[in-house]
């Protein structure tokens, strides 16, 4: 039978990979902010916000092609508590699709439903929220793009790993590199911390000029509560700007981008295939995505300053 969807706006998601991504985006998403705007346009979902101290902003695009139904009857800007969708979220079970459906500027439903099909002995139960939203008045940033300074994939859960062990000592960490090496320092009154990475053990490592730069590491290590979202992580910096930290969500997005040149095994991971970036390979291009989580941070500027 087929259904006219002409007046219902809803999306849904069924593949297990999309929806542990989404359940990782919108779970940590509490650890930012009280409230986000969902703003449904035509061709893609966007979300944008700031922290409560207003020191790092998020950025999540997610196309329309991205999710296994996209309906839209009309644009809509809905603003949802954080803690409401964390506590919904965390009731879903690993074969539980989701979907919001019934989506208004006072309300709409998320479902949470079984995708298997599995024997009645075996299922998981749907199960259905309705929830209130809140009319929030926040304008659009505009981040220009913009080339880098330096350009770094990491493996998401080593840096996330490395993080860790940095916050432990202190809230500044102090970010130099070289041809050789990318270093990580943070120091206290009794004791200096320095992670120095060889850049031959990066995915991808490509720099014109090596500032010095200093960043809360607090925000940082935030940042990589989201290394679920895929393997690697880019970090992007630049002498004057915020730090940029970016997850593609596209798991081939590599092979569309002419990215698969100068492969090679590192000690990293056995099983994973590192890809060097040399500075002076101008045909290589960074990848590009249309589903991305990114992380803007601004530097501490004084706190470099100092150092130098």
């Amino acid at each position: 039978m087929y259904i006219h969807y002409s007046n219902r706006t809803m999306f849904k998601l069924t593949q297990p990979t999309k929806v542990e991504q989404f359940v990782t985006i919108f779970s940590n998403l509490k650890g930012f902010t009280e409230y986000i705007t969902l703003r449904l346009e035509e061709n893609k979902m966007f979300v944008q916000g700031m922290d409560n101290s207003h020191i790092s902003m998020f950025e999540i695009n997610l196309s329309k092609e991205w999710f296994d139904e996209y309906l839209l009857e009309t644009e809509l800007v809905v603003g949802i508590s954080t803690d409401t969708l964390q506590k919904i979220l965390s009731t879903r079970k690993q074969q539980h699709g989701i979907m919001f459906d019934n989506i208004t500027q006072e309300q709409l439903t998320i479902s949470l439903f079984d995708t298997t099909n599995t024997d009645t002995k075996n299922r998981i139960y749907p199960k259905e929220f309705t929830i209130s939203l809140v009319d929030l008045d926040i304008e659009d940033m505009h981040v220009p793009d913009q080339d880098h300074d330096v350009d770094i994939e990491f493996q998401s859960k080593h840096l996330k790993s490395l993080l860790d062990e940095i916050v432990m000592f202190n809230d500044t960490l102090t970010f130099t590199c070289n041809d050789d090496e990318v270093i990580f320092q943070c120091k206290n009154d009794t004791c200096t911390f320095n992670i120095n990475i060889p850049t031959d053990l990066l995915s991808y490592f490509s720099y014109r000029e090596a500032p010095k730069l200093a960043f809360n590491v607090k925000y940082l290590h935030m940042f990589l509560q989201f290394n679920k979202l895929g393997n690697n992580v880019w970090l992007h910096l630049n002498e004057n700007s915020p730090l940029r930290c970016k997850y593609l969500l596209d798991t081939d997005v590599c092979k569309n981008n002419g990215y698969h040149d100068n492969t090679h095994k590192s000690n990293v991971s056995s099983s994973y295939d590192e890809k060097k970036h040399e500075s002076d390979d101008e045909d290589n291009e960074l990848p590009t995505s249309k589903n991305t989580v990114t992380f803007y941070l601004a530097p501490k500027i004084n706190d470099a300053e100092e150092d130098k």
